[in-house]
């Protein structure tokens, strides 16, 4: 899949927010997580309201990290193979951050996230390649014609 438009505020999985407001003892409320959860129903303002409570986890360098962090993993998991992330820099100085340090923690999640998924795929090719050298092993092994005593181990 292909999203030219995630919104970083907006994508926040409720895992690391949940994480993130006990760590620093946010106020999660009584109904997390539908606290940060959007519907079809929402209006204009719980959507803004909910998009305000949910930046209140992403105002300081590892919360914003583990947020790009974890947006990257959720968009793998999802299938995504592009995504262009959309971040309101504004929303994220609270605590004083610049927006220099904003997008340098946001693009240190992202890295990791993405570096992950890297390992992963470079296994994942050695764990294929070693596959097909098994299985053109046993292919060449079958055609053999076995010799006198000795079967095919495969078979």
């Amino acid at each position: 899949m292909i999203d030219l438009h995630v919104n970083f505020e907006g994508s926040l999985p409720t895992e690391t927010a949940y994480y993130l407001g006990k760590k620093y003892n946010l106020p999660l409320g009584d109904n997390f997580p539908s606290s940060i959860l959007l519907n079809g129903e929402d209006g204009r303002d719980e959507y803004y309201s909910k998009l305000k409570f949910m930046n209140s986890f992403m105002q300081n360098p590892e919360g914003l990290e583990l947020a790009a962090y974890s947006l990257v993993k959720k968009l793998d998991s999802l299938g995504y193979i592009y995504a262009e992330i959309r971040v309101v820099p504004l929303d994220h100085t609270d605590l004083g951050l610049t927006q220099r340090q904003i997008f340098n923690c946001i693009l240190r999640g992202i890295y990791k996230g993405l570096a992950e998924l890297k390992e992963a795929t470079k296994s994942l090719k050695q764990a294929k390649k070693a596959l097909k050298k098994a299985e053109n092993k046993y292919k060449a092994e079958k055609k053999q014609k076995p010799s006198k005593g000795k079967e095919l181990a495969y078979e």
